[in-house]
């Protein structure tokens, strides 16, 4: 299966209140063209040398390839942590209506 170029970028945040500015700039900016804001995580990871655990809220962004430098670039600007989570996703396949509707959406074309 070949790529689409659309993206998911996968970010976590402290509070539904961060993610839900940072979503809105995104959207707001057409770096992205849907976000989803989910709230209830429970994350654990290395920081620091020591294992910690945090509640957290998980940001999905769809965008396309082109918008993923400028949408991280937003992310890390906005984002209080010193190292925030931003990894990107290629979403090899989806419906044709939906993948072409955040493209248009996304690039601000059509």
């Amino acid at each position: 299966m070949s790529g689409t170029g659309a993206i998911a970028l996968y970010v976590t945040c402290p509070s539904v209140a961060v993610a839900d500015a940072i979503a809105q700039r995104l959207v707001e900016t057409r770096l992205a063209a849907s976000v989803n804001v989910i709230p209830g995580a429970h994350s654990l990871y290395w920081w620091k040398g020591r294992i910690e655990r945090a509640d957290e809220v998980v940001l999905i962004a769809k965008t396309v390839a082109v918008r993923v430098e400028a949408a991280t670039a937003l992310i890390v600007a906005a984002h209080p942590y010193d190292t925030p989570a931003v990894v990107a996703h290629d979403i090899v396949a989806g419906s044709h209506r939906y993948l072409d509707w955040l493209n248009q959406e996304a690039t601000g074309v059509g």
